[in-house]
């Protein structure tokens, strides 16, 4: 153990510190609306949640076999809603002023050039659970502040579903905070990273050898020569989800070709790629973590074997 203060100042310890540390990256979890179960997988980091939560939901690892007591007693759960809503406030009990701003709600200065926002405060009172927390977020009158002056900003967003609902919104979002990030703004959550990923384009970026020939383009008559070429192929939309508009295409002479290609230029770019053998038994999602391929008693992670 070393102390902070050797020459018998007193204070904290160096292991005190790392204790405090890791239960204010754990209060950060709550807040952010991960449950505590996921941690009882095993030995992981706090970066991993979403992953090993995804691999729950994919039912490639299985649920904790055994929970802390503490965790089914009586009040258990009220006092982690609390806890969540403590986190989720420290920041405005902490003297910070913390807002809530949605990306339909910027504007662009007329004259100054700088970013303006109807924002909701999000102020902690004392008892708040998260629900009734963001519930009042909600219910506040929203105020004018420039975006310009914040410390740090906080992209979220659900691109999967604002694809359908509001197709401007994830891009635009980036946009926001990328003017942000030039102007000394703290981004999380690298906006161009948020932009190159909404698109199936970002799978182009990998290497030849290990991708399936594709084509993206808005020219049905492309589709047709490229069908042509490589024979049995997938057409679909470059920014899609939930296997809408994705069709398989046997060669250039399929009857519903130009049907096909109509129905996915309808929603902008067509991406279209060459059919992998034994695509149709379904495909194999490997997961990594660290660059290591996941495994799970002495077996890879995979979501399907691999022959």
């Amino acid at each position: 153990m070393v102390d902070r203060h050797p020459g018998g100042g007193g204070g904290g310890s160096v292991k005190d510190a790392i204790y405090l540390r890791g239960i204010t990256r754990i209060l950060q979890v709550l807040a952010e609306g991960s449950s505590l179960d996921v941690l009882f997988v095993g030995k992981l980091a706090l970066d991993h949640i979403a992953l090993i939560q995804d691999l729950l939901d994919r039912e490639v690892l299985q649920p904790p076999w055994i929970r802390p007591r503490w965790l089914d007693v009586p009040g258990a759960q009220e006092r982690l809603d609390r806890l969540r809503a403590g986190a989720a406030g420290t920041r405005s009990q902490g003297g910070h002023e913390v807002w809530y701003v949605g990306v339909g709600d910027v504007e662009l200065g007329e004259r100054d050039g700088q970013l303006v926002a109807r924002a909701h405060a999000a102020e902690f009172e004392k008892g708040d659970t998260l629900k009734s927390f963001m519930e009042r977020i909600k219910e506040r009158d929203a105020e004018r502040i420039v975006m310009d002056d914040l410390d740090a900003l906080f992209l979220r967003n659900e691109s999967i579903d604002d694809l359908q609902e509001r197709p401007w919104a994830s891009p635009l979002g980036a946009v926001f905070g990328q003017m942000l990030k030039a102007q000394g703004v703290t981004v999380a959550n690298d906006p161009m990273s948020l932009v190159r990923a909404t698109s199936k384009l970002y799978l182009e970026e990998f290497p030849e050898r290990i991708r399936p020939r594709s084509l993206v383009t808005r020219d049905p008559e492309a589709i047709s020569r490229f069908v042509g070429k490589v024979g049995r192929s997938v057409v679909k939309p470059l920014y899609g989800a939930k296997g809408r508009n994705v069709f398989m295409i046997e060669d250039e002479d399929e009857t519903n070709l130009a049907q096909m290609t109509e129905a996915v230029l309808q929603d902008g770019y067509a991406i279209v790629q060459e059919f992998v053998d034994g695509g149709e038994d379904g495909d194999a999602r490997i997961f990594l973590l660290e660059g290591q391929i996941l495994e799970r008693d002495g077996k890879l992670a995979l979501s399907a074997p691999i022959t």
